[in-house]
């Protein structure tokens, strides 16, 4: 899990590379919506391949991965629980501390909200797939080893 810090350096250093070439603005409502959209549906897709993977996760999908195995919660109700909870604690803090709901939009809420929900369709539609692609990996991993 040491491995997280440089993974976590390195996918900031990616995440702003397309943050410089993807700059725009999207000014017609339907196709926020349509990106936002899109961008769940990738987000989750991403979390559960890197979990079921067993590959380096980022630190709230570490989060969400321990608290699903310590729970025995699927990881799909895991991360909305977790997500869900996070969102609720920021707008407290943020009405404590500025009077007022800081830092949370109506992205924030619906990404909070299907992430999960999404994580428990994929899982439930290509569980067998991965793990089956896990297991014959590791028995690679041990031949080479």
């Amino acid at each position: 899990m040491l491995l997280q810090i440089p993974f976590s350096y390195v996918m900031g250093y990616i995440i702003d590379f397309y943050n410089e070439i993807l700059d725009f603005q999207i000014n017609f409502l339907p196709l926020k919506f349509l990106v936002l959209a899109a961008a769940i549906l990738c987000t989750a897709l991403a979390a559960y391949v890197v979990v079921t993977m067993d590959l380096v996760p980022n630190p709230s999908d570490g989060v969400v991965r321990a608290l699903s195995y310590a729970g025995h919660l699927e990881l799909g109700k895991a991360k909305f629980r977790f997500d869900c909870t996070m969102v609720a604690v920021t707008a407290v803090i943020s009405l404590a501390v500025g009077h007022r709901i800081i830092g949370i939009g109506i992205g924030t809420v619906l990404s909070a909200l299907f992430i999960g929900r999404m994580i428990q369709v994929f899982s439930r539609r290509m569980d067998s797939c991965l793990k089956e692609i896990v297991e014959e990996s590791k028995g690679v991993y041990n031949f080479i080893v």
